[in-house]
């Protein structure tokens, strides 16, 4: 994240990408079958649990989510990883 970058604002932007890739991955399933569509359905799980972080941080007051976003390690596949 830049610097001059708002925590909050980059947690909206977060949000955003997260129901993007949600209604996207809901349209495949449709026309999906078999073990795609388990595969997907995962995705989709796991898409959701990640909304409901950004969300919960998104409530809390500043200092906490200041303090969430202090720079972590890059999981693996992730960008810039």
């Amino acid at each position: 994240m830049q610097p001059e970058v708002n925590a909050e604002d980059a947690l909206m932007h977060v949000a955003l990408l997260l129901k993007c890739a949600e209604e996207v991955a809901d349209e495949i399933t449709e026309r999906a079958s078999g073990i795609e569509r388990g595969l997907i359905w995962s995705m989709v799980h796991s898409v959701e649990m990640a909304c409901a972080v950004v969300e919960a941080l998104l409530e809390a007051p500043a200092p906490a989510i200041d303090a969430a976003l202090l720079p972590l390690p890059s999981p693996r596949g992730c960008a810039g990883a």
